[in-house]
């Protein structure tokens, strides 16, 4: 199964009404994504992203393990793309850095509403 189509499958096991306007955006999504090799913010969120969901289906608690690391570590990369930053904060949260995943989710908040 290809990238975007484990995305779309996803959507469609957790909102099973998911419209066809959503896989469509979904699908030019992951044509736009570099999966094998991330380059973009975008690019290293959506495969944050992606490594959450196949973290998800892991059979064994090695595997979603790693593919949590995996998830951690791509969020990280994407930090410059401000929906990177969240779930990196929570990941931070989840393994104890509370004082830094507040401090750094906060700083990039604050560099994305500071034009407004």
């Amino acid at each position: 199964m290809t990238c975007p189509d484990r995305y779309a499958q996803y959507l469609l096991d957790v909102i099973p009404e998911a419209s066809l306007d959503i896989l469509s955006h979904v699908e030019a999504i992951g044509e736009q994504t570099n999966w094998d090799e991330p380059e973009t913010a975008l690019d290293w969120h959506n495969s944050g992203v992606l490594a959450l969901i196949e973290a998800e289906y892991a059979p064994t608690p090695e595997e979603r393990q790693a593919y949590i690391d995996l998830a951690f570590n791509y969020f990280k990369e994407g930090f410059d793309y401000p929906l990177s930053a969240l779930p990196y904060g929570l990941l931070l949260n989840l393994i104890g850095e509370q004082t830094t995943a507040l401090n750094q989710t906060f700083s990039i908040l604050l560099q994305y509403l500071q034009p407004y």
